[in-house]
C-alpha cells in the first residue's frame, strides 16, 4: 500500500514546515552522545536492513537527535513514485539514554524493486495516551491515523505520548494541537506529516521475520 494521507497532511503543514531545519540541529545533549548511523527499517514488521548513502558535497546529514540517516535530499512536497521513510514516536527500535524523546522506529512503505530509492520522510508522532502498540508497518501508522480518540476533561499535553518530540518540532502547548481536533473535538491517535525532505538508501535482507507487534510499557 503506496499512501499520501493528503487530509491529515493539509491540516498539519502549518506548524511543522520548519521541521526539516530542526531535525539537522541536534540539541547539545544529542551531541554529546555517540552517533548511531541508522542501518535498519520495518516493512510490514519485517525488519530489514537499510544502507544509506554516504554525504556527497553540497548535501547536509540528516540527523534526528542521535540517530544519522544520511545526506538529506531537499524536497519541499512528496513525490508520487518515491516509497515513504515514517519516523515513529515513540518507538522502540532506536532508544538512547537521556533523549528519551528521539526514541523511535523506522518504516517504510514499501521495497524499491531494484533496492534503491529516494524516500520520502514522515513524522508520525502518537497523540493517543491509550495507544500502546509499537506501530511497525504502513498500515497499522494508516489505521491509527484515521482512528481518533476523545481527550479527557483533565487530559493535558504531556499525556501525549509523542508530547516530547512535539516539542523538538516546535510544538508545546494543547492550544497549538487545536488545528488536528476533528469537529466533535477527538483528535486522532497519531499525527502523520511530511518532514519536508527525503534520503537515499538501499534495502537489503530481512534481517527479522515479521512476529506479532510488541507492547509498549
Amino acid at each position: 500500500m503506496h499512501w499520501r494521507a493528503k487530509t491529515a497532511v493539509g491540516m498539519a503543514c502549518a506548524l511543522l514546515c520548519g521541521a526539516a531545519a530542526l531535525a539537522s540541529k541536534p540539541s547539545k545533549k544529542a551531541r554529546e552522545l555517540p552517533s548511531t548511523q541508522i542501518d535498519a527499517v520495518y516493512q510490514n514488521e519485517r525488519l530489514l536492513s537499510f544502507k544509506v548513502e554516504p554525504a556527497g558535497a553540497g548535501h547536509r546529514d540528516l540527523r534526528v537527535g542521535p540517530w544519522h540517516f544520511g545526506p538529506q535530499l531537499a524536497h519541499e512536497k512528496p513525490k508520487d513514485g518515491r516509497p515513504n521513510l515514517y519516523l515513529v514516536f515513540p518507538g522502540l527500535q532506536h532508544t538512547a539514554d537521556g533523549v528519551d524523546k528521539f526514541d523511535h522506529n523506522n518504516v517504510i512503505s514499501v521495497i524499491p524493486l531494484d533496492g534503491q530509492a529516494e524516500f520520502d520522510v514522515y513524522w508520525a508522532v502518537v497523540l493517543d495516551p491509550h495507544m500502546t502498540t509499537d506501530l511497525r508497518s504502513e498500515r497499522a501508522l494508516v489505521v491509527a491515523a484515521q482512528q481518533e480518540f476523545t481527550p479527557g476533561d483533565l487530559f493535558e499535553f504531556d499525556d501525549m505520548p509523542g508530547a516530547d518530540f512535539l516539542r523538538f518540532l516546535g510544538i508545546s502547548t494543547l492550544g497549538e494541537m487545536e488545528q488536528y481536533r476533528r469537529h466533535d473535538g477527538k483528535l486522532p491517535q497519531m499525527i502523520i506529516v511530511p518532514a519536508g525532505f527525503a534520503v537515499r538508501a538501499t534495502v537489503g535482507d530481512t534481517i527479522e521475520p515479521a512476529v506479532s507487534t510488541a507492547k509498549t510499557q
